[in-house]
């Protein structure tokens, strides 16, 4: 092969392999921040399959009788720390997780308080264990004057 068509191949060659390489880079960067907290459609402060912890308002001391649980999730899973759910006044869990799950027996009223916060938020119950009956309850609500009421628990 003549001298000419050496050096273009070794000019392709290299090119493919600053290519190459840079094309890994881009990859290894890309997936560094899918897991970092600052990439939208990543974790949420976590993993985003790991269970929120379940609070109970009645912490340290037991309740008798049948109970359930419930998942509120802010919109987007944004982090509210200040953000609370209090049951019968009493507050049971935050919302820094984007996601808070707590245990509730019936007749247990559920409220948000979001007095922290000036904008309007956005939650979703997205779970709720299957003897608790959904309705009187508010699955999907706006906060805008700080509180909210989800409602009164009421068993099937």
């Amino acid at each position: 092969m003549p001298q000419k068509n050496m050096d273009a191949v070794r000019i392709c060659i290299k090119g493919i392999n600053g290519l190459l390489c840079v094309a890994v880079f881009a990859l290894f960067f890309a997936t560094l921040a899918a897991q970092s907290d600052f990439w939208p459609f990543g974790s949420r402060r976590g993993n985003v399959y790991a269970e929120p912890a379940v609070m109970s308002a009645a912490a340290g001391s037991q309740r008798d009788g049948f109970f359930g649980n419930i998942t509120i999730e802010v919109a987007g899973g944004i982090s509210l720390p200040e953000a609370k759910v209090l049951i019968n006044g009493r507050v049971a869990g935050d919302f820094a997780a984007g996601a808070v799950m707590v245990r509730v027996y019936e007749g247990d009223f559920v409220l948000l308080d979001t007095l922290a916060y000036v904008e309007d938020i956005r939650f979703c119950v997205t779970r709720m264990s299957s003897n608790i009956c959904p309705e009187g309850l508010q699955l999907e609500l706006f906060v805008t004057d700080g509180q909210e009421i989800i409602g009164k628990i009421a068993f099937k």
